[in-house]
């Protein structure tokens, strides 16, 4: 049984991109790839990470603020450019003979 990998972009596996610290989910996921394709029984080890804590505090003004933004303004706004588009396509069909 065969076993062959596909990649958008063959950066992924060149040296530097193994090497460097700050791509150390590109050499693992090489790593797994390599053993995956030559049926090594180790499919997936990936090193768990540590888990940071993070908070966040609201006050009641800033919540109804944040509110009516996700659930108002951002909406509103797509609605908005989702009608001028319509109305430009539109413009465009009647100008084509």
């Amino acid at each position: 049984k065969n076993r062959g990998a596909f990649l958008g972009s063959g950066e992924l596996l060149e040296n530097s991109s193994l090497k460097e610290s700050t791509r150390l989910g590109n050499r693992t996921f090489a790593e797994q790839l390599l053993a995956w394709t030559v049926h090594r029984r180790s499919l997936v080890s990936i090193p768990g990470k540590s888990l940071k804590s993070a908070n966040i505090s609201l006050t009641e003004e800033s919540l109804s603020s944040l509110m009516r933004y996700v659930l108002l303004w951002m909406p509103g706004l797509a609605a908005l450019l989702g009608l001028a588009l319509l109305s430009y396509r539109k413009k465009q069909d009647r100008k084509q003979p």
